[in-house]
């Protein structure tokens, strides 16, 4: 009977260890190190006439966003805090009530983001998001 104990005992260790290669080979599964987002940006009014741009911060720059370094940069600084991100102070902004609503999903090194906030106009949005959402 040990025997038989000792046999599936390493049967099972053999089946454990290629279910986590298997895991780890697996192209669907997330790089932790990643830090991909999709942002939108659209009208507060009416949100079905919304932009959109890809942002890729890690493993390489890039996407579709126009200025996606600083971006990065900004998002960088707070690990993508989008409520802390620094704002820019270039210029005021019109007292115009035109509201703006951003999003912003994916993952952003192994954690998940889903951030959605409505500005009073696109000028406050590019300020005070430092220009993550100026596009």
């Amino acid at each position: 009977m040990p025997r038989v104990i000792r046999l599936l005992c390493a049967a099972l260790i053999f089946a454990l260890g290629l279910a986590s290669a298997d895991a780890a080979a697996d192209p669907a599964s997330p790089d932790p190190a990643a830090a991909e987002l999709t942002l939108t940006r659209g009208n507060g009014i009416d949100p079905a006439v919304a932009k959109s741009v890809t942002l890729s911060c890690a493993p390489e720059i890039g996407g579709t966003h126009p200025d996606s370094r600083d971006a990065c940069a900004a998002l960088d600084r707070d690990n993508a805090d989008f409520d802390h991100l620094p704002h820019i102070r270039e210029g005021m902004c019109p007292l115009v009530w035109d509201p703006v609503s951003v999003t912003a999903t994916g993952r952003w090194h192994g954690r998940t983001v889903g951030y959605r906030h409505t500005y009073a106009n696109s000028c406050v949005a590019a300020n005070e998001s430092a220009a993550v959402f100026a596009f």
